[in-house]
């Protein structure tokens, strides 16, 4: 692999800060609608799924995230996998290799545009695929896939003159790919000799050859077809052997995926096809028909479709951003969905956070609706995303006995979510959150304990008109709906009764605002208007509803949007008018925000009051500072922001995007005002311009053009390995050496005290005798031990130590590491030790010489000052004071004890330094977490 490939692969990404955030995570992401990779390693089973600019590999057994590829520069359009290595496909055209997370080799050349599907034959040929289909690229991968610095051969481009879409390999047959066409097509080539070797003529059907599976049973092939018939054929005889279809499967749309069930359970042969609609058929091979299926097995879309080998289990991923886990152990032999994780399939237009800011426990999560779905992300721990289930609209009524009015109109399903509400603080006590949906003239209710939708509604009695805007109080007992006429209701969140007309909203125009200020609070405004309403709702039985208006400067905008804030409510207008930001005490307009003129397209405070966020349509936004009314960043995206909030103690700001609303992602943006640099430099000042956050750097390359030559040093710095090296002074690294290695060395004695056997080994009573034979043609003789005779009576002379061949004796006696640490090869030695095991390390240490003693204390002074692999230096010092502490006592040796001194100073030097950060650090995460406000409060 050339040094410029090594550099690109390498140069993964190097975030983009602007004056106050920078790129940190991004959280939801499941699967992309890509095809995964599954492939079994050992005994489990993994899955590599696309996730936009990277990719993630899950486990079988739980769905855990094993590890997540960083990302690219350019986006991953597909991958395959061949054990634990992986090789993509970019839109750039390129191809990459990939050992875990090792760079193994990037093709030179590619397609002209972005690779749209990759198939591998083994470990040795890879098709790649782009142009719609007619571009497909043959490449030869290297010998070995886990090493770096191997060559991807090619690419030969072959003229199928057909538009591809799949291929498979069929086993027994070497070197030859059977490849299927958009009309039909379906020929059989030889990619070693870039040869076709047959074209078949036994189908019939002129639809898209969309799927196809090798049959365990030899020279049988499953074809899917684009009109949803699935044929059997025989590639040896060009014959169609049967045809599987239903009226049911065809309505289920074209067929994506074929897998055969191949481990050894109570089957006659069994057969899987995955459908556009997301369904998932099961047909018995044996009697040709359809066993059993699986509507509604994804929202959308299944792209992937692997049955296990050797195990009673499926997996399948979606363009609905889940992958799910199917496992045969019905009665009947149907198959059942054991475990699934699940992201946001639509694009997410609501983010906030979702409990209580006092509880740390709560605090990380995220209540997000997407679509016409709501669900629940962590900040945390992934596996706890979940979208909420709607099982319930099916139902008919809300229940035995229930006088709960529960009716859907039209055929049941849910229109896109307009606006979300909801509050944490009683999910266990009654439904919590409500939505209003497009079209619906009611409000859906969802309870957050059981995570789905209930069969209860929020319905104004006698009104036609549609819910725009819902809002729930703090206290979790009352909720409002405003309506598409300019009306406010009022209901019981615990009943879902209705209690009343908060107001209404003369000018004939839709709800714009609605928010609670307090339980009997509620602040409104028209989309026609340019006033906040502030109603008041009566306490007593025959009291009035108190109203209070605060009229808007004039203006040619109205009232799109509102972001409370305590007394202080954020407004932005429409006709480029910008947010203005009102008192509601005063009933006064304190700032004016119009740096973006744009329309608005989200907007929220941070949790301390002080920052306003604010983004518009042009994927622009600004984050103001209300005390000191100023701007404190400026940063635009690849899309403009959906939806906006700030997590607790404003560690993180959460966005979302169209241009990732397909992955379900949240982004994560950290707040470096807040944090602090990562090097610890002064903070960066305010950008005059939009900076593109999102639009990561190549490392080594500054924003501001530079000569050659610092672009040759870049280069030579990406091409190195990544330095574990402390970056600032003081600071230290730990090792990669895995815990448990240097753990039994300090335990060493402990392990062989419990591992001696409890009694010596008794000899057996009779155990057979054995005389040397061989054999005279089939006449068995003895044979003495002549050859053991001769080897003892020849003592070899060249294996005595001849002293006088040796200039030094003493120094013929020292090891490997002795070696190093006299010629003062710091690095040499470290790197030998790590190499060593636990009864190695010990070994090591404890035969060190008295002679050497001061070059070992010197030895770890170096590693003490470099800070390098911190833990396992520990541990080394640690066995070296255990048995050569009364050495070092006893020693008259005068640059010994010199030594032992400067050690004994630098490690306390250390670890003030050491005990100082942890401190800092405590009292950082105490803060932020809100702990030490807590104790305090208990003091």
């Amino acid at each position: 692999m050339t040094k410029a490939a090594t550099t690109e692969m390498t140069s993964i990404v190097s975030p983009r800060e602007s004056g106050m955030l920078r790129t940190h995570r991004v959280v939801g992401v499941v699967c992309g609608p890509q095809p995964a990779a599954v492939t079994k390693v050992g005994s489990q089973t993994f899955v590599t799924a696309v996730t936009h600019k990277s990719w993630q590999v899950y486990d079988t057994e739980s769905l855990d995230v094993r590890y997540i590829q960083p990302a690219a520069q350019e986006t991953v359009t597909s991958v395959v996998a061949v054990g634990d290595t992986t090789v993509a496909g970019y839109s750039n055209g390129r191809v990459g290799i990939w050992h875990k997370m090792v760079p193994i080799a990037m093709s030179s050349e590619g397609h002209r545009g972005s690779v749209e599907s990759l198939h591998l034959l083994g470990s040795t040929f890879l098709l790649s695929v782009g142009a719609g289909g007619n571009e497909v690229l043959l490449w030869t991968l290297p010998d070995s896939l886990t090493k770096p610095g191997g060559r991807i051969a090619g690419p030969t481009r072959l003229n199928l003159g057909f538009e591809f879409t799949t291929a498979t390999h069929v086993p027994t047959y070497v070197n030859k790919m059977l490849i299927g066409g958009r009309g039909g097509e379906l020929e059989l080539w030889n990619l070693k000799t870039h040869r076709k070797i047959h074209a078949f003529g036994c189908l019939s059907d002129d639809s898209a050859v969309t799927a196809l599976a090798a049959s365990p049973a030899l020279d049988l092939v499953a074809i899917g077809f684009e009109s949803g018939r699935i044929c059997m054929i025989n590639c040896r005889t060009d014959q169609v052997v049967f045809t599987l279809g239903t009226t049911e499967s065809r309505a289920s749309g074209s067929i994506t995926g074929l897998t055969f069930r191949t481990d050894s359970g109570d089957h006659n042969g069994v057969l899987l096809s995955s459908t556009s609609e997301g369904d998932i058929f099961v047909w018995d091979l044996a009697e040709k028909i359809l066993h059993s299926s699986m509507k509604g097995a994804h929202d959308g879309r299944i792209a992937t479709l692997v049955a296990v080998p050797g195990e009673p289990l499926v997996v399948s991923t979606g363009t609905d951003n889940a992958i799910c886990v199917w496992i045969f152990d019905k009665p009947d032999g149907s198959l059942r969905l054991l475990r699934r994780r699940r992201g946001a399939s639509q694009p997410i237009t609501h983010v906030e956070v979702y409990g209580d800011s006092t509880n740390n426990a709560e605090c990380n999560d995220l209540l997000i609706s997407s679509g016409n779905r709501v669900g629940k992300m962590s900040l945390i721990q992934q596996k706890q995303n979940n979208i909420w289930s709607i099982s319930n609209l099916t139902k008919a009524t809300a229940g035995f006995g229930s006088r709960m009015k529960w009716r859907r109109a039209g055929d049941g399903s849910l229109g896109a979510i307009l606006s979300l509400a909801g509050t944490r603080l009683r999910q266990y006590d009654w439904p919590n959150v409500i939505t209003a949906h497009k079209g619906s003239a009611t409000a859906t209710v969802w309870s957050g304990y059981q995570q789905a939708l209930v069969n209860r509604q929020l319905e104004v009695p006698d009104n036609k008109s549609e819910v725009v805007r819902v809002a729930v109080s703090d206290c979790g007992n009352y909720a409002c709906c405003g309506m598409k006429n300019g009306e406010v209701h009022r209901f019981n969140l615990q009943s879902c009764l209705y209690r009343g007309l908060v107001t209404k909203h003369e000018n004939a125009g839709e709800v714009s605002i609605l928010e609670f200020l307090s339980p009997s609070t509620i602040l409104s405004a028209s989309s026609k208007g340019r006033k906040l309403r502030l109603t008041t709702i009566g306490s007593g039985p025959k009291s009035t509803n108190k109203l209070r208006e605060i009229s808007l400067p004039a203006g040619e905008g109205t009232t799109a949007a509102a972001a409370v804030n305590g007394a202080l409510v954020a407004v932005a207008m429409t006709r480029g008018e910008g947010v203005l930001v009102v008192d509601l005490d005063s009933g006064r307009v304190v700032r004016r925000l119009d740096k973006l003129k744009a329309p608005v397209t989200a907007m929220g405070w941070s949790h301390s009051g002080q920052l306003l966020t604010v983004a518009d349509s042009d994927a622009k936004m600004v984050i103001y500072d209300l005390p000191t009314a100023s701007v404190v960043d400026r940063v635009c995206f690849a899309s403009p922001v959906l939806a906006l909030c700030w997590s607790t103690g404003d560690a993180f700001l959460i966005t979302t995007h169209s241009h990732t609303s397909k992955y379900g992602a949240l982004h994560l943006w950290t707040n470096t005002k807040l944090l602090g640099g990562s090097d610890g430099a002064a903070l960066s000042a305010v950008p005059r311009e939009y900076v593109p956050i999102d639009e990561p750097e190549k490392e080594g390359v500054s924003e501001v053009e530079a000569g050659d030559e610092q672009n040759t040093a870049g280069a030579e710095v990406l091409s190195n390995p990544v330095s574990y090296l402390p970056h600032t002074r003081g600071a230290i690294t730990l090792s990669d050496v895995p815990r448990t290695s240097w753990q039994y060395s300090l335990r060493l004695d402990e392990i062989k005290e419990r591992n001696k056997p409890v009694a010596p080994p008794t000899k057996p009573e009779s155990a057979p005798f054995f005389l040397p034979t061989v054999y005279d043609g089939a006449k068995p003789l003895f044979a003495p031990l002549e050859a053991a005779a001769t080897a003892t009576d020849e003592e070899p002379e060249k294996k005595r130590m001849r002293f006088e061949e040796v200039g030094d004796f003493s120094s013929a006696l020292d090891s490997e590491f002795e070696r190093k640490i006299v010629d003062r090869d710091w690095e040499g030695a470290l790197e030998y030790l790590k190499k060593q095991t636990a009864s190695g390390l010990n070994l090591c240490i404890s035969e060190i010489r008295d002679d050497n003693l001061r070059y070992a204390v010197e030895y770890f002074d170096a590693m003490a000052t470099t800070g390098r692999d911190y833990d396992l230096v520990q541990v080394q010092l640690s066995l070296f004071l255990k048995f050569h502490a009364d050495t070092l006592l006893e020693s008259t040796d005068k640059d010994l004890h010199n030594a032992v001194k400067e050690l004994s100073k630098r490690l306390t030097t250390n670890f003030k330094t050491f005990d100082k950060d942890c401190s800092r650090l405590e009292c950082l995460v105490r803060l932020l977490s809100g702990t030490q406000m807590v104790a305090m409060a208990g003091q």
